[in-house]
């Protein structure tokens, strides 16, 4: 038989749901390969990466929550 390989270099499908109150639900998705990080870029760098909700970054689907900076009693761009 005949082995099937896939290589995917396409990204993740992303969503961005706003919650209110400068929170934002961030859903990503990839039709092939499990997720491993999601990072936020500025300037081509790594400025902070987020912890999915469930906590590990293990599936094909995530769902990140994102807390937008100066919002009182939460921590900077994290959720």
């Amino acid at each position: 038989p005949a082995l099937e390989l896939i290589v995917d270099r396409s990204p993740p499908r992303l969503s961005v749901v706003p919650r209110g109150g400068g929170v934002f639900e961030v859903r990503a998705e990839d039709e092939h390969s499990n997720l491993r990080r999601l990072e936020v870029l500025a300037d081509g760098e790594t400025r902070f990466s987020l912890r999915p909700t469930d906590g590990v970054c293990d599936s094909r689907r995530e769902t990140f929550r994102v807390v937008l900076p100066g919002r009182p009693g939460q921590p900077a761009g994290r959720g």
